[in-house]
């Protein structure tokens, strides 16, 4: 909704009534808190300093902790006792506590969302256009919290003006601003009350305004302080009227009482004044600094308040921009300085609201991959691995149980809890850990389904955490407990208040999603460690007594507060109804702005302010504005400081490590002492240390589970095809579209045998590419029949247990995918399937030196002549195979090739390595005996300087000379380079 009003500017709406309200002006020469302690006690004498008679009345909840402990120091000078005041926020005037007299329960916070939620969801939209124009998009419960967020937040900020919807309407329609829309909205309004009242429930609203004109305070009270607190909400303003009546009301402000006519009877700034009002900063161009992003503000914020001792009682950090709260943390912890946000912490961040966030995505889901996660939170594990475990039936090792179900994730890829309990039942392997992993989650998903949540979670929660440990002390535990507790009161509304039979929550991951949006707009406040750096919002910058203060993103939207747009209260509704907007948060704000510059303009004193040129994500921003409140004259001095040319960011250090990784040496029981696959020479000829990582250690790339077929394993689908096709009678065809059909029927069954029936989309489209690939390829083997080529032998080993083939002592290992014989001639060639991308094979093993390689510092086997130039092998996979058959004892000339099953048809082809001769062959040898040789030396250092893939690249960032330390490694002959 546009900003549409074009009305006067409305100061707030003034409260009648005829008690006197006393203000008390306390001069800004000296810190609020300071100030505030001497007027609270300006007419104690001697004894107890007694103020229980008072209440005061205070902005931030951080503030009132503060008071406390000032008032107990300053009876302390005495050696007296205090008996402090009571001290609240102005809400606690206009809630229930106020209203003892009450013959129903208050609705609370989750039945006013229920009720809001409920009515969204069983309404007729058609009937509510004005407000819903547009369908959403699903009308899901997700929807209806979100809505019901923003119109339980409509139903706050009127009730701060003691409005109603209902009321609201009536004064929106007298000027014919959108009467349809808000007479809507209270007809929405009046079925949440309804709602209420059915269910014996009083709606807080209500609570509110009755405080306001019926509320009472404790009998010992006679006195009611409303000390700092510059905005107090039109209904406040009434509310203290209302008491005015009877106990004598103070309003006490921090400024100067020359300043008297600038605020209004209840201490806010006149935005008249305030608006127009200079603000002078002393020493402007020493004490107003920029930084172009969070991380050098933070940085920039350290440098100036030092690494003096005791920093917490000397210096305040304001943070009035949440973006910079975390670099801040960090900087300060990297030197040992503890920080605390007295503004708390969102339970969105926390652990346990991710463990109920997992598992409501899994109730909703049954997603295998969210399952694996939710095992993968601390502690859950472990219960899977102990359940239901017996003598007969024991206990799993949880690092086992995870490996056991990442690899059925590989093998099967299962998109459901479902799919993967059938393919445990059809498969062929054994899964006893999976099947036990799968027994408890159907178990609990079905108890959540079929009993109550308030009984059913907190069972689930302590069969999680039972054994447990937790430390009080620890900061981590502690936030555990806290979000356990706010947890647990919710679920208590659950079952004692009118959410039992809520409908639109009907289903368990329903009432699930309820909780959690409940619950994640909670904070928890953990204990603050005594000489902890506070990090303070805006509003609790007034309390702060420190001598030196900084006050970092001082910029527009955060100093002044922007309100931004509401889609049912943009700005100008605001001033007609006589709520605060953004003038009203402009003159507030230019007042503390100017009461923080004046207490601190003293000797001894001093403030720093700073504002962002970036924010984290590299968006502009603005300084504040309140930093151009100047004379005109002063105005251009001020825009020249504030916007020279931009800083630079600041200059990374030079890469450096702080620690290496340093491999374990080589041990004589590694297979590849003993064993070696062809595919072995390629990994060593690549980067003999990569691949000491690879196949001496074991170690390989994690990318987390697969939720599709990675190229090997595709593959390997493909493989299994033709392997199939060789085995059958069917190979001897040379009927494309009979090929076709045994290939399309054999992808079938083992896609079916090995993912299930119900396949998830990406290995229906994998499939329907192999299908593709293979058809191509049919046409191929087809006409090879026509031409005389017979397939003579599948997956044939290259040795035996009888006639192992051994080579300088190490056991050459490796299986060719096919053996054809030419019925003309008796010839042979060997066929290796790919399914990448169209190769030469000769291209594959062989290439030129490129210009960072030295002949001179290359291994004499690994290079061989190709005319004036100087090739070297990077392969020897084809070549192996026919010197394998030789070895065998095969005396009939063999060819080798490729049969490429490509993405596109053009690149499904048969390549053969025509020129593979015995020279070729030859050299071959004598490079995988250097390999051999050089394996069995132990050479597995320098590493390559460059790779085309680098299955390492995460912990070796790239340089593996400065990542890892190679004193394991390195041996005196270690002088040339494979």
């Amino acid at each position: 909704m546009s900003d549409q009003f074009d009305l006067p500017l409305f100061e707030n709406k003034p409260v009648t009534s005829n008690a006197e309200i006393v203000r008390t002006f306390l001069g800004w020469e000296r810190p609020l808190l300071t100030l505030a302690v001497e007027s609270l006690t300006r007419e104690w004498t001697n004894g107890t300093l007694d103020l229980s008679n008072n209440l005061v009345v205070v902005p931030p909840r951080q503030a009132g902790r503060r008071l406390r402990s000032s008032l107990a120091l300053h009876a302390s000078t005495r050696d007296a006792a205090v008996l402090p005041p009571t001290v609240v926020t102005p809400d606690f005037l206009l809630s229930a506590s106020c209203l003892p007299a009450l013959d129903k329960a208050v609705a609370t916070r989750a039945e006013v969302a229920a009720a809001w939620t409920e009515t969204l969801l069983t309404i007729n939209l058609d009937e509510f256009r004005h407000v819903f124009p547009i369908d959403p998009v699903e009308r899901s419960l997700g929807w209806a919290l979100y809505t019901a967020d923003d119109l339980i937040g409509v139903q706050n900020l009127l009730g701060d003006t003691a409005l109603t919807m209902q009321t609201a309407a009536t004064e929106m329609a007298a000027e014919g601003l959108e009467p349809q829309r808000w007479e809507e909205l209270s007809r929405l309004e009046r079925i949440t009350r309804h709602f209420f009242s059915t269910r014996n429930r009083m709606d807080p609203q209500d609570i509110r305004l009755r405080a306001a004109t019926e509320g009472v305070l404790p009998p010992r009270i006679d006195t009611v302080v409303i000390l700092g607190v510059p905005d107090p909400s039109p209904l406040f303003c009434r509310t203290l009227r209302h008491h005015g009546g009877r106990l004598r009301c103070e309003v006490v402000i921090h400024a100067p009482e020359s300043l008297a006519e600038s605020f209004d009877e209840f201490g806010r700034p006149r935005t008249a004044y305030w608006l127009e009002h200079p603000i002078e900063i002393p020493n402007l161009h020493q004490n107003v600094h920029q930084a172009i992003d969070p991380q050098t503000q933070a940085e920039r914020i350290t440098a100036l308040v030092g690494t003096r001792d005791n920093l917490s009682s000397v210096t305040a950090i304001g943070v009035p921009d949440p973006e910079l709260l975390l670099p801040l943390k960090e900087v300060f912890a990297a030197r040992g300085q503890a920080t605390f946000n007295p503004a708390g912490e969102k339970v969105s961040t926390q652990a346990l609201a991710n463990l109920l966030h997992t598992l409501h995505r899994l109730a909703v889901s049954d997603s295998f991959l969210l399952f694996l996660d939710l095992l993968r939170i601390p502690g859950v594990v472990r219960q899977v691995c102990d359940w239901q475990a017996r003598e007969d039936r024991p206990a799993f090792d949880p690092a086992d149980m995870l490996t056991a179900l990442d690899d059925f994730q590989r093998r099967h890829l299962p998109d459901s809890l479902d799919a993967a309990d059938h393919i445990i039942r059809s498969c062929d392997h054994s899964y006893p850990a999976l099947s036990r992993a799968l027994s408890w989650i159907q178990t609990w998903l079905r108890r959540f389904e079929r009993e109550r949540i308030w009984e059913i979670l907190p069972e689930f929660l302590d069969h999680l955490y039972a054994e447990a440990k937790f430390d009080p002390t620890d900061s981590f535990d502690e936030a555990f407990a806290s979000t356990t507790r706010l947890l647990h009161d919710i679920l208590d509304s659950f079952e004692a208040g009118l959410l039992k039979d809520l409908e639109c929550a009907a289903s368990f991951p329903n009432r699930l999603r309820f909780l959690l949006h409940l619950l994640e707009q909670e904070s928890i406040y953990p204990e603050r460690k005594p000489d902890a750096l506070d990090l303070q919002g805006w509003l609790e910058l007034p309390w702060e007594d420190a001598s030196h203060l900084v006050v970092a993103g001082l910029n527009d939207g955060f100093v002044p507060e922007s309100l931004k747009g509401h889609a049912f209260l943009p700005d100008g509704a605001r001033r007609f109804l006589g709520l605060r907007h953004n003038e009203t948060r402009h003159a507030r704000d230019a007042y503390i702005l100017s009461s923080l510059l004046a207490c601190r303009s003293n000797p001894g004193r001093k403030i720093d302010l700073l504002f962002g040129r970036r924010s984290g994500s590299g968006d502009p921003l603005r300084p504040s504005r309140l930093l151009f409140a100047c004379p005109p004259e002063q105005l251009a001095d001020r825009v020249q400081a504030f916007f020279q040319k931009e800083p630079r960011p600041r200059e990374a250090p030079p890469w450096s490590l702080t620690w290496q990784l340093t491999p374990p040496p080589p041990d004589d029981s590694m297979r590849i002492f003993t064993r070696l696959p062809v595919t072995g020479f390629r990994d060593y000829l690549s980067c003999p240390f990569r691949f000491y990582l690879r196949r001496g250690l074991g170690m390989e790339l994690d990318e987390g589970p697969p939720v599709e077929l990675d190229a090997r394993d595709f593959g390997t689908l493909c493989h299994q095809v033709v392997e199939e096709f060789a085995a059958h009678v069917i190979r001897d065809s040379d009927h494309h579209e009979e090929i076709a059909e045994f290939f399309q029927d054999t992808l079938d069954t083992i896609v079916t045998r090995k993912y299930g029936e119900d396949l998830p989309v990406p290995i229906l489209v994998q499939r329907e590419s192999a299908r593709q690939r293979l058809k191509w390829w049919a046409s191929i083997e087809a006409d090879q029949r026509k031409q005389g080529w017979q397939i003579l032998d599948s997956e044939s080993d290259l040795d035996s247990e009888d006639a192992p083939w051994i080579v300088n002592g190490i056991h050459i290992t490796g299986t060719i995918d096919r053996i054809e014989r030419q019925s003309s001639d008796e010839s042979l060639r060997v066929i290796d399937f790919k399914t990448g991308k169209l190769k030469d094979p000769r291209g594959a093993h062989l290439r030129n030196l490129r210009n960072h390689e030295n002949p001179s510092q290359l291994a004499p086997w690994i290079m061989v002549p190709e005319g004036k130039r100087m090739q070297r092998w990077i392969d020897l996979q084809l070549p192996l195979y026919l010197l394998a058959l030789r070895a065998r004892g095969c005396q009939e000339p063999v060819v080798a090739g490729y049969a490429i099953l490509g993405r596109a048809k053009s690149e499904v082809a048969l390549e053969l390595w025509e020129d593979l001769d015995g020279t070729l062959l030859t050299a071959a040898m004598k490079c995988a005996e250097g390999v051999i040789d050089a394996i069995t030396a132990r050479r597995f250092w320098p590493p390559a300087e460059r790779m085309d893939w680098d299955d390492f690249e995460t912990i070796l960032l790239g340089d593996p000379g400065r990542a890892i330390d190679p004193v394991n490694l390195i041996q005196p002959q270690n002088t040339t380079l494979p």
